[in-house]
């Protein structure tokens, strides 16, 4: 995966950021508790080699060694396998709903902010510009929606102590 870059064609995505590296396949329901401590799915079987065939428990494995090779620390708290849900990279992947984008939990912590707000119908420039910064993330996963945010700057540069949304705001 590349920064801008569009959806990976092939069923492997791969990418890194600083010091994560990420790889996710898309697998068959077949296939989700195919691991390489054994427990194989009927594919894996079939072939009779033993270990997984899957790319991206190739690629992990190789990764792996090429750290122990160059004995190259790693962030072992940080690291996960074989989950069909996970958080990486501020997203949030469930494999089995196929859902991808900001964590659920996150988003829900966001609205109730956003509810609050409106309903408060007057705010300070200052707790505004604070909960637009809340907003970036999330619509980082759905580009067009940061034209939203548009309405919301301009109001945080009010030199006023406090002001009344406008329903373009509040919308």
């Amino acid at each position: 995966m590349k920064y801008k870059g569009g959806t990976p064609l092939g069923s492997v995505w791969e990418g890194a950021y600083i010091d994560d590296h990420v790889v996710a396949e898309i697998l068959g329901k077949d296939s989700l508790r195919c691991t390489s401590a054994g427990s194989l799915c009927s594919s894996c079987r079939a072939a009779g080699t033993g270990a997984p065939l899957h790319r991206d428990v190739q690629i992990l494995e190789d990764s792996l060694k090429g750290y122990e090779h160059f004995q190259l620390p790693r962030s072992t708290g940080k690291a996960f396998r074989h989950q069909q849900r996970f958080i990486s990279w501020g997203t949030e992947v469930c494999g089995t709903s196929g859902y991808v984008g900001p964590p659920i939990a996150r988003a829900h912590e966001v609205s109730r902010l956003l509810i609050c707000l409106v309903a408060c119908r007057e705010v300070s420039g200052n707790v505004l510009e604070k909960a637009a910064g809340c907003l970036v993330h999330p619509f980082m996963h759905c580009r067009p929606l940061m034209s939203l945010l548009s309405d919301i700057y301009r109001l945080c540069r009010c030199k006023a102590p406090r002001f009344r949304l406008p329903p373009t705001v509040i919308d």
